[in-house]
């Protein structure tokens, strides 16, 4: 497929530093990444245009991605030469109150803003959505729907159209024209906690005394705080007590799936055994779980347990967890409640299986 550099997009978060300052609540300071973001516009305007003509009959594609600093859309048509080429780009910064809707929601809100931008070309013609949202073909097809989606699935119905998955690695294109590239850290703040509990964690000291062996000469000190090279990149090693809320962080941007959740968290910092808990912590996100309502059969009706008016009688168990592994592995806690009197035990397990909960 044949599209534009990257580095040509007029993607709104190019201009986010220039139309954050007409914001009522922001105050007007004109500096270093206004003026680099003026320069940047100025220069892509003035260039000349690379766009194709949009032909009727020709085989087309509306190609859609969307993050929490915007959404964007890539209309492309199949050339004489066999391959797409970009008809349009459409792309626009979300508003405050679209910041906070779901992942899904904001590429369903994609889909919709680019038909209704490229609805003379699209209507009357049969072409492909393709996005990287894979729950958007199947919420289509539900019938109940919340009520925002389904003012929006109203919209789909005046068009000819087939929706394709395709994995986030090859929307690239597309994905350039709805993200801008925020570092997780944000703040001094962040970074002095780092540095905090680098020194406070065995693990981290640990590989920092590894330094300019032979063992592993990846590893290297830079201002204090532990660095890791992987694939030329410098990535902070993260202590323990930390990884946690570092893939919050990354997660929380936009709730993002479990492989772009760790492609963000890998930009800049190195955790071990990272999918595993990329997994748990997306697994208790508790608006992930809203979001990702169950399809199928529903949970049935929670019913009264009959017990004694005595103690001892009636006991109510359950596991909390995954929680942070603590030096000795445990990462759940076994709870245990007498139903009358309401005392409850606690023990710490590493798993909840019921042959390591006994060991344990």
């Amino acid at each position: 497929m044949s599209c534009l550099p990257v580095g040509k997009f007029l993607a709104p978060p190019l201009a986010k530093p220039l139309s954050d300052l007409i914001r009522s609540d922001n105050p007007f300071v004109f500096e270093q990444s206004q003026i680099e973001a003026f320069q940047k516009l100025k220069k892509l305007l003035t260039e000349s245009p690379v766009l194709s003509i949009f032909q009727q009959g020709k085989t087309t594609e509306l190609h859609t991605d969307a993050s929490q600093q915007g959404y964007s859309a890539v209309l492309l048509q199949e050339a004489e030469d066999g391959k797409l080429h970009p008809v349009q780009y459409k792309s626009k910064k979300t508003t405050p109150a679209e910041e906070k809707y779901s992942s899904y929601e904001l590429e369903v809100l994609a889909v919709v803003n680019a038909l209704r931008k490229f609805r003379t070309y699209l209507m009357g013609n049969h072409f492909k959505i393709i996005t990287d949202c894979s729950a958007f073909q199947r919420t289509m097809d539900k019938k109940d729907l919340v009520t925002r989606i389904a003012r929006w699935a109203l919209l789909l119905e005046e068009f000819d159209y087939e929706i394709v998955h395709r994995s986030g690695q090859r929307m690239q294109h597309v994905d350039a024209l709805s993200r801008y590239p925020v570092a997780i850290i944000t703040s001094d703040t962040l970074t002095a906690r780092l540095k905090r509990a680098q020194q406070e964690d065995e693990y981290t000291q640990s590989l920092r005394s590894m330094i300019g062996s032979n063992n592993d000469s990846d590893f290297f000190d830079k201002n204090e705080i532990l660095y890791k090279y992987v694939d030329g990149r410098e990535l902070i090693v993260v202590p323990r007590d930390m990884q946690t809320e570092i893939i919050k962080l990354a997660h929380e941007k936009g709730h993002f799936s479990a492989a772009k959740t760790e492609g963000v968290v890998k930009q800049e910092f190195f955790i071990p055994n990272l999918s595993k808990q990329v997994q748990n912590v997306i697994v208790n996100c508790v608006p992930c779980i809203l979001t990702n309502k169950k399809s199928g059969k529903k949970d049935g009706f929670l019913n009264p347990i009959p017990k004694e008016d005595v103690p001892l009688s009636t006991y109510h168990v359950d596991f909390i967890g995954p929680l942070p592994s603590t030096n000795k592995k445990y990462q759940h806690i076994l709870t245990i409640v007498d139903a009358f009197t309401k005392f409850t035990w606690l023990y710490p397990v590493r798993s909840t299986s019921a042959e390591d909960a006994l060991i344990s």
